[in-house]
């Protein structure tokens, strides 16, 4: 996921995504009669997991609107396009959104546009840029989801089926409250062509499992989910829905449920662009390099259309 701090002091910073789970694991053995394991999180009462992981990409994830939104770095703010844009709150500080600074990812050759926007606060966070993921994360890797969702309610059962297999779906309703969480997920697979106009992997909320097991909920969208790259820590995706079973109740979470994060590996040299352009504090200057973006932009799409990089 991210880049790490130097000095003695940041020594567990260090560790792998993997290294640090298992650790928290260890930890709530002896806290918790059982980790089972969702941002609802299935271990525990479902109230935990509400502080870092152990990686500064804790402090990267914060709210707009009221939903969730990640800070990438130099002024600039990315969420799910159905969040919007607005003021960035992160620690408690809002951060004003930079009038006219939004700008819409696309998928270049398609004319539809994905689930995501970034935009531009000032004055911006004091915090390093976030790492990106280039490549597309495999099969299997272990991920760190955190987002700002619904909390987690009483526990449910859904049988879509009657008498009839398969089993019923165990799980959680969503309580009206929300909470900023962190949960850990493995990415299960990728959608073949694009879901909800945007090119994604997901992870499987499933019982049984060592580590947190996290699922997305409502508020969740704009949140962050971060692998171990080949940089390190770094940013692999930005959560933007979920994929529940046929006929499953509103506002609830159940074992199998899907969650989609778009794929900044696919977006990645778009998002760099944006990053790149100067101060975001508008004015002229701002307006001209938007249309150096813009032409960078239309050069891309002139190129055909083919799947999702590798």
């Amino acid at each position: 996921m991210e880049g790490e701090p130097g000095g003695a002091a940041a020594e567990p910073l260090r560790l792998s995504l993997v290294q640090i789970a298992r650790a928290l694991a260890c930890a709530l053995a002896l806290l918790l009669p059982q980790a089972t394991d969702a941002v609802l999180i299935a271990s525990g009462d479902g109230t935990g997991n509400n502080t870092s992981p152990g990686f500064f990409g804790w402090d990267y994830v914060g709210e707009v609107n009221g939903l969730s939104a990640t800070y990438l770095g130099e002024g600039w703010v990315i969420t799910a396009d159905h969040v919007g844009s607005g003021d960035f709150t992160l620690d408690g500080i809002v951060y004003p959104l930079v009038p006219g600074s939004e700008h819409w990812l696309e998928n270049e050759g398609v004319s539809t546009l994905p689930d995501l926007v970034m935009f531009a606060v000032s004055p911006r966070p004091d915090l390093d840029p976030l790492p990106l993921r280039a490549d597309k994360p495999p099969v299997g890797e272990f991920t760190i989801m955190i987002g700002c969702g619904r909390d987690r309610g009483p526990a449910t059962v859904f049988d879509p089926n009657g008498p009839f297999p398969p089993e019923e779906l165990s799980g959680w309703e969503w309580e009206t409250s929300s909470s900023k969480r962190w949960g850990t997920n493995e990415v299960e697979g990728f959608p073949v062509g694009l879901v909800g106009g945007t090119v994604a992997f997901y992870t499987s909320f499933d019982d049984g499992e060592l580590f947190p097991e996290g699922q997305g909920t409502a508020g969740d969208s704009g949140g962050a989910v971060f692998t171990s790259g080949v940089g390190g820590t770094e940013l692999a995706g930005i959560l933007y829905a979920v994929g529940p079973s046929p006929g499953q109740p509103r506002a609830t979470s159940l074992f199998t449920n899907l969650t989609f994060a778009a794929r900044i590996d696919f977006y990645y040299d778009q998002i760099q662009d944006v990053i790149a352009l100067p101060e975001p504090t508008g004015g002229l200057g701002w307006g001209v390099a938007l249309l150096v973006v813009l032409a960078r932009r239309r050069a891309r799409l002139a190129a055909p259309w083919g799947p999702p990089r590798a």
